[in-house]
């Protein structure tokens, strides 16, 4: 048995950072929402891992446009994910055997957009799908919400927000776990471009200088999500970090706002613009394509940003 899943892109429309937290993570406050740019990842057992489960490891196969640079070992969130749900559900992680993982990525890395997020939060969707007919009756149930959940903040802040999500706008808040609020969606389209360059995560916050968060400022433990109306775009408060870590996306995004109120995404290197409608976004893209690696018109998804892959 196999089984597949497509992983959305993450914009983040805001980003507000409240300060560096006791446990040295930093505060934060973002409007979180999915674009249609996907990621596909299918599961199914390692040829030859049922007879001896215990002398094979799981695999992983990286291609399509984004896979260059992406680790396909270990430091692969993909199989964090497997590892980390192996360890947390040990009676479902011994009926299923060592996996061979198949990844295509279309979601460039180092760019803000959340692909490795996504793909550890499809992972363990699929460990889910996978276990569920393979475990013996006795630990047939599927783990509880909040296990799931904590396993997957664990693989990093993101991660739940792609298990989770069902459209719309979400605010989260903590390091990005925290479901404070939901809204409808602000544009249904957008543009997303990126420089010639990527940024990684860790060096943008460790660039960041922020003092401590405010006691009033602190994320509840568990808050009930309000309802509020469609967020606005920006302001995000790693752009400085960002420039600081790579000089280039100064010049770059001055450039991409010649055209557009374009405004960076996660930690970068990747800026969105709002549009109205598919034409606008079509025309923006090709606007700013001359001088982006990647210029693309993507909807915002008012659905789930993991997917079922469509059946060709």
């Amino acid at each position: 048995m196999s089984a597949r899943i497509r992983t959305a892109a993450k914009l983040n429309w805001d980003l507000r950072v409240l300060g560096r937290r006791p446990d040295g993570y930093h505060e934060l406050r973002s409007w979180f929402l999915a674009a249609g740019l996907w990621d596909e990842l299918e599961a199914g057992p390692r040829a030859g891992a049922a007879s001896s489960p215990d002398h094979a490891a799981s695999t992983l196969e990286l291609s399509g446009p984004a896979a260059a640079g992406v680790p396909a070992d270990g430091a692969n969130l993909v199989l964090r994910a497997e590892a980390a749900w192996r360890a947390a559900f040990p009676e479902r992680a011994r009926a299923l055997p060592p996996l061979r993982w198949r990844l295509t990525k279309s979601i460039p890395h180092g760019a803000g957009l959340g692909g490795g997020s996504g793909n550890a939060a499809g992972a363990l969707r699929l460990l889910e799908r996978l276990a569920q007919p393979a475990a013996p009756a006795a630990a047939d149930s599927p783990p509880p919400v909040a296990a799931l959940a904590a396993v997957a903040r664990g693989l990093g802040s993101d991660v739940d927000f792609f298990l989770q999500h069902q459209g719309g706008a979400e605010l989260r808040g903590g390091r990005g776990e925290l479901l404070l609020a939901r809204a409808p969606l602000p544009a249904p389209w957008c543009v997303v471009a990126l420089p010639e360059f990527g940024l990684a995560t860790a060096a943008v916050y460790g660039a960041l200088r922020a003092g401590p968060v405010p006691d009033a400022q602190a994320s509840p433990a568990a808050p009930p999500p309000s309802a509020r109306p469609a967020p606005q775009p920006g302001p995000n408060d790693l752009a400085a970090a960002a420039a600081l870590v790579e000089p280039a996306l100064i010049s770059w995004s001055d450039r991409l706002r010649q055209s557009a109120p374009f405004l960076m995404t996660g930690s970068g290197s990747a800026c969105f613009a709002p549009c109205a409608d598919a034409a606008s976004a079509a025309r923006l893209a090709a606007a700013v394509a001359p001088f982006c690696r990647i210029a693309l018109a993507l909807p915002a998804l008012d659905s789930p940003a993991l997917a079922t892959p469509h059946t060709p």
